[in-house]
């Protein structure tokens, strides 16, 4: 129920203005909810393939799965995956277990569209976005939480806006995991164009180059612990975040 306080002209219209953003922000699509806690999500999903997205509350800036299969609902940490760590190239994609996209729209448009079990273990499958009915502004103050927008609300966090009205189209994802687990070496963030800086040796100026080992990017084994997770891979177990 709203807040009997709140101004319903004034809530229509910031819920308006939020899904008017750029698809880029996540606060732009409607089946993200934002700070609800988990057992307002689970209210949330009544029937077999009913879904939405929320905050991790044990791990801020990561998101969670909500869904309900068999007549039981169960929660996944969304994963990411850092591409090229501590590059200009570095980049962060997100995953469940084996397909990794740029955006988590992206993500979830596939697994709605193939039909894919977000994990092999549980079998569970998502087909029905819940959709908001209020501004995150509203969920965040109601539950009394600190509103958490999304970390990359821009270039990472969606391109793609799921409609269960238009048809399904998979967005182009990396290459498979093998291919990403050693990117090749790749200048420094903090490197300049051609790492070169000049140095006096025997009142000479010469130019010696600075070296970078940039370290291995995480593979997307490197699931994520929170115990907002409930199935990682070919484990299952219920979540412990509140």
């Amino acid at each position: 129920m709203p807040d009997p306080t709140a101004d319903p002209v004034q809530l229509k219209k910031a819920l308006e203005w939020e899904l008017s953003l750029d698809t880029r922000d996540l606060r732009s699509h409607a089946w993200y909810h934002g700070a609800i806690p988990r057992h307002r999500a689970e209210e949330i999903v009544e029937k077999d393939g009913d879904f939405v997205i929320r905050d991790c509350t044990s791990q801020p800036g990561n998101y969670v799965l909500t869904c309900r299969t068999k007549t039981q609902a169960l929660h996944f940490v969304i994963n990411k995956v850092v591409i090229q760590p501590d590059t200009v190239y570095e980049r962060v994609q997100y995953q469940f277990e084996d397909d990794a996209y740029d955006t988590v729209p992206d993500l979830i448009t596939f697994y709605v569209g193939s039909g894919k079990p977000i994990s092999s273990a549980s079998g569970a499958r998502i087909q029905t976005p819940k959709n908001r009915l209020y501004p995150l502004s509203f969920y965040a103050s109601k539950y009394g939480l600190q509103q958490q927008l999304s970390p990359l609300a821009s270039p990472g966090a969606g391109t793609l806006r799921y409609s269960p009205y238009n048809s399904y189209k998979s967005p182009v994802h990396s290459p498979p995991r093998s291919k990403r687990e050693t990117p090749p070496k790749l200048p420094c963030k903090k490197q300049r164009s051609h790492s070169l800086t000049p140095q006096e040796i025997n009142g000479d100026r010469t130019l010696t180059h600075k070296a970078s080992s940039p370290r291995e990017a995480p593979s997307a084994e490197e699931k994520s612990n929170s115990a907002d997770g409930v199935i990682q891979l070919s484990v299952m177990s219920r979540s412990l975040c509140h």
